[in-house]
């Protein structure tokens, strides 16, 4: 006659459900003990350097992930960290990043060669606004010159074609003996108003004074968006 055994199950063998309270779970230190172990809000599993399976602290957790209390691995950089470059922790948004040097695009154009003297007249170069700079603003208007005026400050203007309107609301100028707008008395200002370009606008670069010997005349715009 066949003869089955059956291996007999005491309690020392198994997990009885009663060990188990609310919010808990199993794990063992050691070989063959498991334990119940109560996890309370806020906390999440783990075992940290030396220590045994738990639910672990807030700063438990910081230790675990090496980040300080207080520390901005979860910040959104701004425009000015962006700039900077050196902060290796804060992440970057697409407004941050637009608002950037990095989200700026320039048009430098060259309105006279450095062997021609400058004169005045409207529309002396004229540029199209491309697909790519649609809904920008301009944000900054300078000019420079190969060959400095001796006399008089060479003065330039903007003007929307396509929409009749000025962008500025004080022209650039350049002083006279000096390369630069960026060294001028009398800085540009860009009119709010009339900041905005859109695909295919033209704009106008009129030279409302030459000055005296001016060459090689350009202009330098920054777009960026809003």
């Amino acid at each position: 006659m066949a003869v089955t055994w059956k291996k007999l199950v005491y309690d020392s063998d198994t997990v009885l459900k009663t060990l188990f309270d609310a919010n808990t779970i199993i794990a063992a230190d050691s070989d063959d003990t498991p334990t119940a172990r109560t996890i309370a809000e806020q906390q999440i599993v783990g075992r940290i350097t030396s220590g045994n399976i738990k639910g672990l602290s807030a700063t438990e957790v910081r230790t675990l992930i090496n980040v300080a209390d207080g520390a901005t691995a979860n910040t959104k950089a701004a425009y000015t960290d962006i700039n900077t470059g050196t902060d290796d922790v804060k992440f970057v948004t697409s407004d941050g990043f637009a608002g950037s040097n990095f989200g700026k695009r320039i048009i430098e154009v060259k309105v006279f060669d450095d062997a021609t003297a400058v004169t005045t007249g409207d529309g002396k170069a004229i540029i199209c606004i491309p697909e790519s700079m649609n809904g920008m603003n301009l944000v900054q208007a300078e000019a420079y010159c190969t060959t400095v005026s001796s006399s008089g400050n060479p003065a330039i203007a903007l003007r929307n074609v396509t929409d009749t309107t000025n962008p500025l609301s004080t022209d650039i100028t350049i002083d006279a003996t000096e390369f630069t707008s960026y060294t001028a008395a009398t800085r540009s200002v860009v009119n709010a108003t009339y900041d905005d370009v859109a695909t295919g606008d033209r704009i106008a670069i009129d030279v409302d004074t030459a000055g005296t010997g001016t060459k090689g005349l350009g202009v330098i715009l920054t777009f960026q968006l809003p």
